[in-house]
């Protein structure tokens, strides 16, 4: 949905009387009287292009920007109708709105605050051939919904821009991804120092554990901190340097705990550092834990929720986004060294890497980063100073396999990652690939006496391996940090073809297919030309790849012979190049006028 593709540059939202009250007119005075002054949630994901985003200089990501999305309504004159004198133009009121971030370019809610009841009002002269002419509300071809109309919203953009959106809906949320554990118990105090707890569930979000304590004499809740560094003894010490009867001093607080939020352990006191949970005490937790990467679910996926109460429903109109999960020892043993390189700042063309890699929530199967490169620069793309261009390309796609493209979610899961980290005058692309469709037909000779088949498989997976976007799966830096630090040309040369996928800017060359295809166990003999072509179907020796352009196979046939011709394995007829469309009459109706 394009706002500046609809006629008047808006959004309409009707507020209707519900379908079962009756009679409408009685139950249209109820409707408003539940209305007035309340607040309307409404939610807004915004349509970015799959293929790119933007971290725009000098303005953090989702920060509210100069654009809003004005939310107006039918401002009535006492006669309650369209005055005639005014041209019968009708007039609007802006409503004081509150979102909870741009919606322009990420999701969120605006909390859209209701006038009073006698301003929740339509013009009662509305002619029906008006309806939708210039600025006033469309019209609506249904007559019971039309019927229940109580008023319209007009949502709009301040000022004008292009901007797409993919869904919008009221009553609408902001979730996250926990599941709340209530008095689980624990084994019973033992008086010792730096007693350790082990919860039944994790990963733990922080902040939200509480312990009870209820020892014979007393219960307590014990709350969380930090570092039991800072806590003070479970003892009052009397300072002998005070004069006698003075209150004795505890710095710090002593009824505390730590956390370890990932393997879900909870770490006591010592007694001179935080109080020890007394002997045979009885110790119970409420926390709350996620399921990291298992909570990304797909849209419509989710549909009860133990906390709702009675007569709700629920519903998720876009996929969910963000879970991770811990890294492991290994992985965070091998970041050690990369974090005292780059300090979790993006200054680097190192840093921009291994960063990005690191993003929680997402599966990236090959990062690549173009320094002082503005891919919207010209249309083409170009050079551009202060500006960063990300090239990731996901480890997983099931729509395109082999060719995998980010979607939404994942462009903006990195984006959230590398906002915060970023120099704020650093512009940043994140991007996918732009995709070159390849046809390729090979003609072998295979070695006597071997079955030519698998031999023939065997081409084709060495060549689409060769092409391939990826390596196949998740990326990983190298072990030794050391490469990082190498200037761009030896990091390339570290990073080889066969880790990262097909070098940018490389020309797919027709010859080198060929010695692909000759290196491939039981092929005697490449028969030449190996047939390559792009989308139109005409035969090329080489197909130059610039700015984040990468191959794709549309189609590869390896003949025992001579290769098949181009047309063939497109299916086109002989001698057609390029896709022709076929047309076909159709007879319309003309629409009867009412």
């Amino acid at each position: 949905m394009k706002i500046g593709d609809s006629i008047d540059g808006s959004v309409w939202v009707a507020l209707l009387v519900r379908e079962g009250d009756q009679p409408v007119e009685t139950m249209a005075d109820v409707a408003r009287e539940a209305l007035a002054n309340r607040t309307l949630s409404l939610g807004v994901v915004p349509y970015l292009p799959q293929s790119g985003a933007v971290l725009p200089a000098g303005r953090a990501a989702g920060a509210v920007s100069n654009v809003k999305l004005q939310v107006q309504l039918p401002s009535l004159p006492p006669s309650g109708g369209l005055l005639d004198s005014e041209g019968r133009v009708p007039r609007y009121k802006t409503l004081d709105t509150t979102a909870t971030n741009d919606v322009f370019t990420q999701p969120g809610v605006i909390q859209i605050h209701l006038p009073s009841k006698a301003e929740l009002a339509l013009w009662n002269n509305i002619d029906p051939l008006e309806a939708g002419v210039n600025d006033l509300p469309p019209a609506l071809d249904d007559a019971s919904i039309a019927d229940r109309v109580i008023t319209w919203l007009r949502l709009r953009p301040s000022p004008a821009t292009d901007a797409q959106f993919f869904w919008m809906g009221i009553n609408a949320v902001s979730i996250s991804q926990r599941a709340r554990i209530i008095g689980e118990q624990l084994p019973a105090g033992t008086g010792e120092p730096d007693q350790l707890l082990q919860l039944s569930r994790s990963p733990i979000l922080p902040g939200t554990v509480r312990l009870t304590v209820s020892p014979a004499r007393e219960s307590a809740v014990w709350r969380e901190i930090e570092d039991l560094g800072i806590a003070g003894p479970e003892v009052k010490v009397p300072d002998l340097r005070l004069p006698p009867g003075t209150e004795p001093d505890v710095s710090g607080p002593t009824l505390v705990f730590t956390v370890n939020a990932e393997s879900g352990e909870i770490q006591c006191g010592d007694g001179l550092r935080g109080t020890r949970p007394p002997e045979g005490a009885a110790l119970r937790a409420d926390y709350e834990y996620s399921l990291g990467k298992a909570g990304n679910v797909g849209a419509g996926s989710i549909n009860t929720s133990p906390a709702l109460p009675g007569g709700f429903t629920v519903n998720n109109p876009v996929a969910t986004w963000g879970g991770a999960d811990a890294e492991t020892t290994a992985e965070g043993e091998k970041q050690v060294s990369r974090y005292l390189q780059h300090r979790d700042r993006l200054v680097t063309r190192a840093d921009f890497e291994t960063i990005t890699l690191r993003t929680p929530g997402v599966e990236i199967g090959r990062v690549e980063v173009l320094p002082t490169y503005n891919p919207e620069l010209n249309g083409q793309g170009g050079d551009a100073a202060g500006a960063v261009t990300v090239m990731v390309v996901p480890a997983f796609d099931a729509k395109q396999p082999d060719a995998p493209v980010p979607d939404r979610e994942f462009l903006n899961t990195i984006c959230g990652y590398l906002d915060s980290r970023r120099l704020v005058t650093t512009e940043v692309f994140l991007r996918g690939p732009d995709y070159v469709g390849l046809w390729i037909s090979i003609g072998i000779d295979t070695v006597p006496g071997i079955n030519d088949g698998p031999v023939r498989e065997d081409v084709k997976n060495a060549i689409k391996d060769f092409l391939a976007p990826t390596a196949g799966g998740i990326e990983e830096l190298p072990d030794d940090p050391a490469g990082l630090l190498m200037t761009p040309s030896s990091q390339i040369n570290l990073l080889t073809n066969q880790q990262r996928g097909w070098p940018l800017k490389k020309t797919v060359n027709a010859l080198e297919l060929a010695a692909v295809a000759g290196r491939v166990p039981g092929v005697q003999l490449v028969r030449q030309p190996v047939l390559l072509a792009q989308d139109d179907g005409v035969a090329v020796t080489t197909v130059p790849l610039t700015g984040l352009q990468l191959p794709r196979i549309l189609g590869i046939r390896v003949s025992n012979g001579d290769p098949v011709r181009l047309d063939e394995l497109r299916g086109a007829p002989a001698g057609v190049t390029g896709s022709t469309a076929s047309v076909v009459q159709v007879p319309v109706i003309p629409e009867e006028c009412r």
